[in-house]
């Protein structure tokens, strides 16, 4: 009988091991841009996210690039769809650090690791 149990503690275990998605809601700035062993500081209003509590996003990026659709999280990824485009747009990003003031996204792009460092705007 102690199978089931320590089964399912294990499973609740592994679940609390996800980031707290109630941190996500918000605005966010990139401050630094990492890929193949580069790390680039980002100016100040380079990259900006928006997580809205309903499920919606926006992503505004350099020369006036703009993403807007829904988003929903599934244990330590992060879901897009860029609604903007006909087809929608569906992006996969690694959440690998989600705290109340910082967020590091994930995610790979021509066979390279890239990883965005976001801090929360005021």
């Amino acid at each position: 009988m102690r199978w089931p149990f320590l089964l399912g503690a294990f499973i609740t275990g592994m679940a609390a091991c996800g980031p707290d998605e109630r941190h996500l809601s918000g605005a966010w700035r990139a401050v630094a841009y990492h890929a193949a062993d580069t790390v680039r500081p980002l100016p100040a209003d380079t990259l900006r996210m928006i997580f809205n509590a309903d499920g919606t996003y926006r992503y505004a990026g350099a020369a006036y690039y703009l993403e807007t659709g829904r988003y929903r999280c599934s244990w330590r990824y992060l879901f897009l769809v860029d609604t903007l485009h006909d087809p929608p747009r569906t992006y996969t990003l690694r959440l690998e650090r989600l705290e109340e003031d910082t967020l590091v996204l994930y995610m790979e792009r021509d066979s390279v690791g890239e990883r965005l460092i976001f801090v929360r705007e005021e």
